[in-house]
């Protein structure tokens, strides 16, 4: 049997941490081994554990999501964060890739969807999941139109 990916999970609504331990728990090759409910529990949680994954909500208590991500993988290196908000924000959604987030998904996403997202986390490659509506990442920036590149 191999070890579970182990999960930290940290939100500071009690329902919904409770609801993303469930989730977590319901999948065989991952265990929830700490919780709390702070960006400064996030960052403690970070150096004293170094979870395999950390789960975080958006919009924690203290710091800014930036900021806490910034602050997790320094505290961790080894420890991947997988954030979830309540709704998409393109330009936050790159500042946190470009913190070392690698999953964003909406906090409606179902139980297969975080187990997905915490796994490709675990696996430590450059991957990164980002789980939002198409339309809100279209206005981001636009590739050259193909005629218009230059030629080679």
């Amino acid at each position: 049997m191999t070890t579970p990916i182990r999960v930290a999970v940290i939100d500071d609504c009690v329902g919904s941490r409770n609801r993303l331990i469930s989730l977590v728990n319901d999948s065989a090759d991952l265990a929830v081994t700490r919780q709390g409910s702070s960006s400064a529990d996030a960052v403690s949680v970070a150096l004293d554990c170094q979870p395999d994954v950390l789960v975080l909500n958006v919009e924690l208590p203290g710091d800014g999501p930036v900021a806490t991500a910034t602050a997790v993988r320094a505290a961790s290196p080894v420890t991947r964060i997988v954030m979830l908000a309540l709704r998409e924000e393109p330009a936050l959604i790159l500042e946190l890739i470009s913190a070392g987030v690698s999953a964003y998904l909406l906090e409606g996403a179902d139980g297969l969807e975080l187990a997905m997202a915490i796994r490709g986390a675990a696996r430590r490659d450059d991957t990164v999941l980002i789980s939002v509506p198409r339309a809100s990442l279209l206005g981001l920036s636009r590739p050259c139109p193909v005629d218009s590149r230059p030629a080679v």
